[in-house]
């Protein structure tokens, strides 16, 4: 998890640098692999539901030794399990309390993180769910600034092969949907970057009066 937020600090750092990451050419959703299962982790509040016996609907938080604590099913190791294998479990052992009990678990709150930077309104970490987008996770930081290239946003993500790179136009960023650790780095625009470079290497350095102005230039 510390990785993945390292990299957003330090491309945060320098906007300027971001073209030369290692990144694929644009590619278009179907080129990136559908997002893993996800699987429950140490932490995360999970919703229980019985359609048919509604009293027995509960909130649970999975406890560090990586079990959860279910009123008709007593204790449930779930960690490392997806949501439907989770069920299966919490069926099996309310059996003995209930008469073919219909289970339902989803995730209320993971404890897993997606991390945003660059130019959006407030760089940071979002909590991870199931069929986040990119897009999404950029909105829950505030969203665009206008500073933003909507168009060369960068997704990193851990693969087989260690940490690989992709660049998204806005279409792929509204539909890749994330995986846990994923971090969007959202680029400035040319003209951004051009106006930061006259700031940092002119206005900073020579002392230019509040009322120039540039024109016929």
């Amino acid at each position: 998890m510390i990785l993945p937020l390292a990299a957003v600090c330090l491309l945060s750092c320098l906007p300027r640098d971001y073209a030369k990451l290692p990144v694929t050419i644009q590619v278009p959703p179907q080129t990136l692999s559908e997002p893993a299962r996800y699987r429950i982790q140490t932490g995360d509040i999970l919703s229980i539901k019985f359609p048919y016996t509604e009293a027995h609907n509960e909130e649970v938080v999975v406890m560090p030794d990586g079990s959860i604590a279910v009123q008709v099913a007593g204790k449930v190791a779930v960690t490392g399990l997806t949501t439907e294998e989770a069920s299966q479990e919490i069926r099996k052992l309310a059996s003995s309390r209930l008469r073919d009990p219909q289970v339902v678990v989803s995730v209320k709150l993971s404890s897993q993180k997606v991390y945003v930077g660059g130019e959006v309104g407030q760089a940071g970490p979002v909590p991870y769910r199931e069929g986040l987008t990119a897009l999404q996770a950029i909105i829950e930081r505030q969203g665009f600034k206008d500073t933003a290239n909507w168009d060369e946003i960068i997704l990193i993500r851990l693969g087989k092969d260690g940490y690989k790179t992709f660049r998204m136009g806005i279409e792929e960023v509204a539909s890749i949907r994330l995986e846990t650790n994923d971090a969007v780095f959202v680029p400035k625009t040319g003209v951004a970057k051009v106006n930061l470079a006259v700031k940092q290497f002119i206005r900073d350095m020579v002392p230019i009066p509040v009322s120039y102005s540039g024109a016929g230039i």
